[in-house]
């Protein structure tokens, strides 16, 4: 029914309507009298479009968490007996079963939601989750003169697991406690989030206790935060940085304060060290001696050195294998090899200086003494090292000894091994001046005795050998466990050692209480060993000692463990809702006793026990125990089983509707029209999703502007996508909220064809900025767009006649205006914004014109 509006006005205007009410009434009788004479017959209605005979039901995606924001798509496509798309008729799509928090968006009190199939057959409906699992059905179904043609799809509620990991830091340039770091660089790092992802308002970047702005890129889930400071830090400042940030969780997760520094790079320093290996060496007369000079670079940056012989004494030769280093690092080093040889007998001295290229004020020296002399050939003999000097025969022994000549010429030497005083093997060879060499031996000794063995005259090494016979030993007893419940399986272990000389057998046993359970055999080499393993089970409860051989016993205690009952794992779901709130809640029940025990669980609501169930569980059985619940009145609820930590559940009072309308327009072909979409009794609204279809043939959706309701507010999200035939509006408005009546978006068409498209206007979902959200029921009104020609203004019913039916619709709506629900757009000849008078004198000026 529509609502009339009471307009009141002055005498003057009450005078015109009156007029107007009695021109009508004659207008009336005379258009009565001749409409049949000039209204040519009206084109017969056009056929009905054919029912469907089949109906395709799909859902997407087809799982989805168990989250009160989680959606599912589920579309129906109709065919027709030829499978041409049946377009144009209703679908009713309804939940057929699942978890009850699991709705159709915008079902009726039935549960039923009516949605028009488009010219592709196809309509769809919105299934929002609760956050009870579980698999929902639901069926889309036609009933037409041919009966009920219907099918069903379903969708899997999956179990939505708490995000409660804090964002993290990586990626640091410069890395932490960095050091030698240019004092021109910038700070990077990384702030990540693996879940819900970082928050970017709550990033904080401090450089030395100081608020910085770094710019930041990359996704949520890894941001990258680049720092580029106004200024070069100093030579040698530690710098300290902290970043601070937390995540998108309904409950943010705050991470740590990470805390980090590095150390710029000391002021430019060139310095040298040149050392030598051994300062003076001695060598005879035409023989080069070679010593090592090493060059470090002691200062702070890279540098290269230049190296000289200050003089060469005279009958000397003195030459470096290189005069100049490569690049040297902070600390690098390089070897350079000095050269020095006398002709005849003397010392001879050798300065070389090594200096900067960088600084060539820098440098450092050294000394090289080379003492020239004629000195004979002298071998003597060193070290002697025989292994081992004990053990059984037959026993093989190693012997070695250094060769060394001391003297100033080459020389040969002769090496001998002797065992008892008796040379069993030698060796022979030559050695320069200085020159030294190891000479090795081996030798078998085939009996037991005692024997002195040496290199040459060396002091002799005494060498037992001996003759031992079998020996089997056991060692290193393991018996696990050595506690537990009966029947409690044990393993027993030990190491069989043969300490002999000869090869022997063993029997091991395994013994409980001294009793042998088990044994096993075997024969071990001299010097051989093995492991035996056991198993054994002890049945009964008792103290047993267990041990193999003769070993000492390692007692295991063996206990009969009664029942225990515990609980864990408590879920209760929904934890918010309006009352009455319909609750589920489960626990594992497990008896981690040695024997079945009974249970009790009880559910309790704020302390108090409202239901209970009992049963009996086996040793190391477990089950899940399983409440439903009715929480009739609004408030705040503790849940649990038993005594596990109870579970907040939130019942809000049911909040009133709220009205959602589209405005309707009348235009020509080729217009621009700004359809508002408005809304009424708002209360706290924070977000919303809004579709509107129309008849693509006739309009098509340009853009969509905000509303004067929403333009001043400060935290407004909302986003809009056009496709033929629909609009998709979403908007969030937290912190900030929506109240009240007013006009929420304006829509803006390009008029195609002639024609009326009805702008059917869906809320898809509505929800509160509440903490947690509350879900909004809403109602919807639906506008149209009415078309018509250039050259027919006036045709307020589009019949393609201009008559009394279209006085009879102008006098219905006479004195509303725009933001009435009753105002009619299409009698608003004029387009002012109000119906009257000059609406009138139009309609009369183009009286009995048509099509």
């Amino acid at each position: 029914m529509t609502k009339k509006t009471k307009v009141k006005g002055n005498k003057g205007t009450r005078n015109v309507i009156n007029g107007f009410v009695i021109l009508t009434i004659v207008l009336s009788v005379l258009v009565a009298s001749v409409a049949t004479v000039i209204a040519p017959p009206l084109p017969p209605p056009p056929p009905p479009p054919p029912e469907p005979t089949s109906i395709a039901v799909t859902a997407d995606p087809a799982s989805i968490p168990a989250n009160e924001v989680a959606t599912s798509i589920i579309t129906a496509q109709a065919r027709c007996n030829n499978s041409t798309p049946a377009s144009g008729h209703t679908l009713t799509f309804k939940k057929i079963s699942g978890p009850a928090d699991a709705v159709l968006v915008g079902a009726d009190e039935d549960g039923e939601v009516y949605i028009v199939t488009d010219e592709e057959g196809k309509a769809c409906a919105t299934l929002l989750a609760g956050e009870t699992p579980g698999t929902v059905v639901v069926k889309a179904s036609y009933s037409g003169g041919a009966g009920e043609v219907s099918n069903t799809t379903a969708v899997n509620l999956t179990e939505l697991e708490a995000d409660t990991t804090p964002p993290y830091t990586s990626g640091y340039d410069p890395a932490k406690d960095a050091t030698n770091v240019p004092i021109d660089t910038n700070i990077v790092v990384h702030v990540k989030d693996d879940d819900e992802g970082v928050n970017q308002a709550t990033i904080e970047m401090r450089v030395d206790g100081v608020l910085v702005v770094p710019v930041i890129t990359g996704p949520t889930a890894d941001y990258t935060l680049t720092y580029n400071p106004p200024a070069d830090f100093g030579y040698e400042q530690i710098v300290e940085v902290t970043v601070d940030a937390a995540d998108f969780n309904a409950t943010p997760n705050v991470m740590p304060q990470d805390v980090y520094s590095f150390t710029t790079q000391a002021a430019t320093l060139h310095d040298v060290n040149l050392t030598v290996d051994n300062e003076t060496k001695l060598t005879t007369p035409g023989v080069t001696v070679t010593y090592t000079l090493t060059v470090k670079n002691t200062g702070n940056v890279n540098d290269m050195f230049n190296l000289v012989i200050d003089d060469v004494p005279e009958n000397a030769t003195a030459t470096l294998s290189e005069s100049v280093t490569p690049d040297l690092a902070p600390d690098g080093t390089y070897n350079v090899l000095l050269n020095v040889s006398g002709a005849i007998e003397a010392e001879y001295i050798v300065n070389v200086t090594a200096t900067s290229q960088g600084n060539t004020s820098v440098s450092d020296n050294v000394t090289a003494k080379t003492n020239v002399t004629q000195v004979p050939a002298n071998i003597t003999y060193s070290d002697l090292i025989v292994a081992p000097t004990s053990g059984t025969a037959p026993l093989d022994i190693t012997a070695s000894a250094t060769v060394e000549n001391t003297g100033g010429v080459a020389g040969a030497y002769n090496a001998t091994l002797k065992v008892n005083g008796t040379v069993v093997n030698y060796t022979t060879g030559t050695l320069d001046a200085g020159e030294n060499t190891t000479v090795n031996f081996t030798h078998t000794l085939t009996t037991a005795g005692t024997y002195n063995v040496t290199i040459d005259a060396l002091t002799a090494v005494e060498v037992t050998v001996t003759q031992v016979p079998a020996n089997i030993t056991y060692s290193d007893l393991i018996v696990a466990p050595t506690s537990g419940t009966a029947p409690l399986d044990i393993t027993a272990s030990a190491t069989v050692e043969n300490t002999g000389g000869v090869a022997g057998a063993y029997n091991a046993t395994l013994k409980v209480n001294g009793t042998v359970v088990n044994y096993t055999t075997g024969t071990l080499d001299a010097g051989e060993n093995t492991t035996v393993n056991f198993t054994h089970t002890l049945t009964t409860a008792g103290t047993y000692n267990v041990t193999i051989d003769a070993l000492t016993a390692v007692e295991v205690t063996v206990t009969q463990v009664p029942a225990n009952i515990t609980y864990s794992d408590l879920i209760v779901a929904p934890t918010s809702g309006t009352a009455p709130l319909d609750i589920t809640a489960s626990a594992t029940v497990e008896n981690t006793g040695g024997v079945a025990g009974a249970y009790n669980a009880t559910l309790k609501v704020n302390g108090t026990v409202v239901n209970y169930t009992t049963g009996t569980l086996d040793a190391g059985e477990n089950t899940t125990v399983n409440f439903t619940h009715t929480l009739t009145t609004a408030g705040t609820y503790n849940v649990t089983i038993n005594d596990l930590t109870s579970v907040t559940v939130n019942a809000a009072e049911e909040l009133p509707p709220v009205t959602v309308s589209i405005g309707s327009a009348s235009c020509n072909v080729s217009d621009t029209v700004h359809v508002p979409i408005n809304i009424t009794g708002a209360s706290n609204i924070g977000a919303m999703d809004i579709t509107v279809t129309y008849d693509a043939s006739i309009l098509d959706a340009t853009n969509v502007e905000n509303g004067s309701m929403i333009t001043t507010l400060p935290d407004l999200l909302w986003s809009y996508n056009l496709s033929a035939g629909m609009i998709h509006i979403s908007l969030a408005a937290y912190p900030s909220m929506i109240n009240g009546t007013g006009e929420l978006f304006v829509v803006t068409f390009d008029v195609d064809a002639v024609g009326n498209s009805t702008l059917d206007i869906n809320v898809t979902e509505a929800w509160t900025g509440d903490v947690p959200p509350q879900l909004v029921t809403s109602i919807t009104v639906d506008g149209y767009v009415n078309v018509t020609d250039d050259g027919l203004l006036g045709d307020i019913n589009s019949d393609g006649w201009i008559g009394l039916p279209d006085l009879s619709v102008l006098g219905g709506v006479w004195g509303t205006h725009i933001g009435q629900a009753e105002y009619n757009p299409n009698a608003d000849l004029n387009g002012d914004d109000w119906i009257g008078l000059p609406d009138l004198s139009i309609l009369g000026a183009h009286w009995g014109e048509h099509l």
